[in-house]
């Protein structure tokens, strides 16, 4: 499944394809914000927090657009 149509899931409320598509992309958001922030605890946080407004915002995605964006 494309991470364009787990979106489409999320977007109806599925929790499980948020967690797909945190699985899928969690190492390599870390590792930028890893790089970015030099701090551990911080980049995890910052990860967490940026896929918990992923769901919060979902409502606001554009069916077509590419989620690494």
């Amino acid at each position: 499944m494309t991470d364009e149509e787990l979106m489409a899931q999320v977007v109806g409320g599925n929790m499980e394809a948020l967690g797909v598509l945190f699985e899928r992309h969690r190492q390599r958001l870390f590792a930028f914000l890893y790089r970015l922030l030099h701090d551990r605890t911080l980049a995890e946080d910052v990860l967490v927090d940026a896929f918990l407004r992923v769901f919060d915002r979902r409502r606001t995605y554009k069916a077509g657009s590419y989620f690494t964006t």
